[in-house]
This record gives structure tokens, C-alpha cells and sequence, in this order.
């Protein structure tokens, strides 16, 4: 958590100085959805098989853009909702499937550059740089897949049963086996690489994919199984008009 208040830390100052240089920061909200895949690196549950699911997230954007150069730092912080699903054999005709959907504080950060093209409405943006993922919370359901005999009983419905089992919250935090079992781990790394086009900085249409480099199963290295997140997010994010701080500036 602090390496994440130092990066915020380190804008918010970066945007004092922008003021005082000329040099332009701008301000964005943005959304989308991402599929979510889970790579398992190593598990002693064989059984197990992982299904891609759909996610969203959300929030607000800064770039710090030097009038000189092409490049631009930037940082968001949003929420990151993921949704995926774990399937298990319980019987020979019943299989157990697990739908998670954790949810998570979403800090990516990095180092980005502006191409012009032939249109001058478009820019062409590369992006590159960390996403911090912190575990805030979400819900496990557990549900029951099976068929009826209808060998035994030909009036029970036909086709592929789904029956909720339960449905419960998920749980953060470090490995600790003598009080209590956490589902994730608290923090999640991984490495962020982009593309987006740009309207006149008026708003934006990127697409990053996001490949994990910590274990999101609490333990990191040391635990039966290792799973990393590979994240593709589609985002639009819309500019704030920046005519107060264009302002404030001239009368300098």
C-alpha cells in the first residue's frame, strides 16, 4: 500500500509543477469490461478446470503531458471487478461449479507515448507500465450442475439442472493456516501493456492487456497452487474540460 500512495503522491506533485511550467495535466473518467482468464502455473488440484468470465471496471485518470516531448505519465485509480468460474467432479453425474467475482481497488501506472497521424482529429497512444490490484471484497457462489434419472423418475424436468448452493463472501489477507483461510491474497502485480486512439483529447477508446506476475492465491510462492490473472479490459474514457486550470495559469 505505500508504494501506491508514493505513486500518488509523486502526480499530485508532478501536477503542482505543471502548473507553474505550462506544461499540461489532464483529468479523465473512464469504464468498460474485461475477460478474465486464470493461468494456474502449478496445482495439486488436477481436477480443477477454469472458465473465462466478464468483468468491469471504472474510475478516474490523470495524464502529465510535457508541452516538449511526446511521452506522458499517467495513473488511474478505480474499482476492477472480475468474474470467472472453477468446476469441479463431485460424482460421476454431478459436477460442483464455483462463480467468483472478487472485486478489487484497480491502480495501474506508467509511461505512455502520443503518435499523431495523418488525421489531426486522431492520436495514437502506446502505454506501458505496473497495475496494482488491492482486494476489496466480492461473492463466491457455489452451484450444483447435474441431470435427473429419469430412469427412476421419467416426470423430473430434462436437460442440464442448476441448483444454488450457497453464496458467500470473499475474503482478503495473508497466508495464516492457524486462525483463519483467506481466499486471495491482499495485493496483486501485474505487468500493463496498451494501445488507445484519442479524440482531440476529448476522449479516448484504448484497449490494454494485463499480464500477472504475483500469485493471487495467498501463500505467493509457497502454497499448492499458483494462479496468475491475465486481464484484456476495453476502456472509453471522457475528458474533464480543462479551462479552470488554463486559467489559473495564465494569469501567471
Amino acid at each position: 500500500m505505500r508504494y501506491i500512495l508514493f505513486v500518488i503522491v509523486f502526480f499530485v506533485a508532478n501536477s503542482l509543477c505543471a502548473q507553474e511550467t505550462k506544461n499540461q495535466f489532464t483529468y479523465k473518467i473512464y469504464g468498460g469490461v474485461n475477460d478474465t482468464h486464470i493461468k494456474v502455473v502449478r496445482t495439486d488440484f488436477k481436477n480443477y478446470k477454469y472458465s473465462d468470465g466478464i468483468g468491469w471496471q471504472a474510475g478516474i485518470a490523470t495524464e502529465y503531458q510535457p508541452l516538449l516531448f511526446n511521452y506522458f505519465l499517467y495513473i488511474n485509480v478505480g474499482l476492477k471487478n472480475f468474474g470467472y468460474s472453477r468446476d469441479t467432479i463431485y460424482t460421476s453425474d454431478t459436477v460442483l461449479s464455483y462463480n467468483l467475482k472478487p472485486l478489487f481497488l484497480d491502480v495501474p501506472f506508467g509511461i505512455g507515448f502520443r503518435f499523431p497521424l495523418k488525421n489531426t482529429k486522431y492520436t495514437f497512444k502506446v502505454y506501458g507500465g505496473i497495475n496494482t490490484l488491492v482486494g476489496l471484497g466480492g461473492k463466491l457462489q457455489t452451484l450444483q450442475l447435474y441431470y435427473n434419472n429419469l430412469n427412476i423418475d421419467p416426470n423430473l424436468p430434462t436437460g442440464l439442472q442448476k441448483r444454488l448452493l450457497s453464496e458467500t463472501g470473499l475474503n482478503f489477507g495473508d497466508r495464516n493456516k492457524k486462525t483463519f483461510i483467506f481466499d486471495y491474497a491482499t495485493t496483486n502485480w501485474s505487468l500493463q501493456l496498451g494501445t488507445g486512439i484519442d479524440l482531440k483529447r476529448t476522449a479516448e477508446l484504448s484497449l490494454f492487456y494485463n499480464v500477472g506476475l504475483t500469485n493471487v492465491l495467498p501463500g505467493r510462492n509457497i502454497t499448492n497452487e499458483i494462479q496468475k490473472l491475465r486481464v484484456l479490459e476495453l476502456n472509453l474514457k471522457i475528458d474533464f474540460p480543462n479551462d479552470v486550470l488554463n486559467k489559473h495559469v495564465a494569469k501567471k
